[in-house]
């Protein structure tokens, strides 16, 4: 099956180049790359396509009167000391024994004052929900591995090298990004001398809930449709607002593709009015990937 072609993944099934497709999703896969040639490709993203309570501590243990205080015995001469003063006694030994207790009672309640252990209790299956499925859609296909894993020198890495021609010029595409080279792939799995390709961008989800969460949208959408290959705005997925903090991405400066050091100069993608795109096996419903892009035009 074709696969999606453009700016956050990598690849073609067929030795020709992929033909270019209108709109945001474009074709590609893990076979080996064919340089596309179109002055007009778009720059989108391509594709293969407990604890628990704990017991209150227990108070000490009540003093025995003999131990508060020691009776008097009558002394011989007539100073004896008075019975009621034997019962102030009794009186101190039970102020004694209230203040025993006291630092059993500040200790539970200082236990009540921490969290509720069925919420934290909730939040472990969440995370055990969330990391089962991320296991899942990681043996389907290599969204996980490209777009959720990767560290932003990985990212950066896999949006490859500018390429330059016979007079050391940086070569550029027909939408203004930096045609580029020598694609890493940011699996870690598959090796680095393996032929990837990236197209103008190298973008990824920030944590797993959220991949998860557009995983679901996106599924029920490719259900309802019946197509394989489906798409929705970041907002669509996750509502109106900001949500910058949700993804991460960079494509090759073009104003400025190399340092002097020879290193690659990058820039940050803008998600903001972007989008989300995912590819299922039709065969199998399974997730071959899913990755965020920025609104088409917005770079560079």
């Amino acid at each position: 099956m074709g696969e999606l072609y453009g700016g956050g993944e990598s690849g073609v099934e067929e030795s020709s180049p992929p033909p270019e497709t209108p709109g945001r999703l474009e074709t590609d896969d893990d076979a080996d790359p064919v340089e596309p040639t179109d002055a007009n490709e778009v720059g989108d993203d391509t594709e293969d396509t407990g604890v628990g309570h704990l017991d209150p501590l227990e108070p000490d243990e009540p003093l025995e009167p003999d131990e508060l205080y020691e009776v008097q015995e009558p002394a011989e001469n007539d100073d004896a000391q008075e019975p009621a003063e034997v019962g102030g006694g009794v009186d101190e030994a039970a102020e004694v024994g209230n203040e025993a207790e006291e630092p059993a009672e500040a200790d539970v309640e200082a236990e009540d004052d921490g969290d509720d252990p069925v919420e934290a209790e909730d939040d472990a299956e969440d995370i055990s929900e969330t990391d089962a499925k991320i296991a899942e859609l990681e043996k389907q296909g290599h969204g996980p591995q490209r777009h959720l894993h990767p560290t932003t020198e990985a990212l950066k890495d896999r949006t490859g090298e500018p390429k330059v021609d016979d007079d050391d010029n940086t070569v550029l595409k027909g939408n203004g990004h930096v045609r580029t080279i020598n694609h890493v792939n940011p699996d870690p799995s598959v090796s680095r001398s393996e032929p990837h390709y990236c197209g103008d961008y190298a973008t990824k989800f920030t944590n797993p809930e959220d991949y998860v969460r557009a995983e679901e949208y996106l599924r029920e959408k490719m259900i309802a449709s019946g197509a394989p290959k489906v798409s929705a705005s970041i907002e669509e997925i996750f509502g109106p607002g900001d949500h910058s903090e949700r993804f991460e991405g960079y494509y090759v400066d073009p104003n400025g593709p190399t340092a002097e050091d020879g290193s690659v100069n990058h820039l940050p993608v803008d998600f903001q009015d972007g989008y989300v795109n995912a590819v299922y096996n039709p065969a199998t419903d399974g997730l071959k990937t899913m990755y965020p892009n920025p609104e088409q035009g917005r770079h560079p």
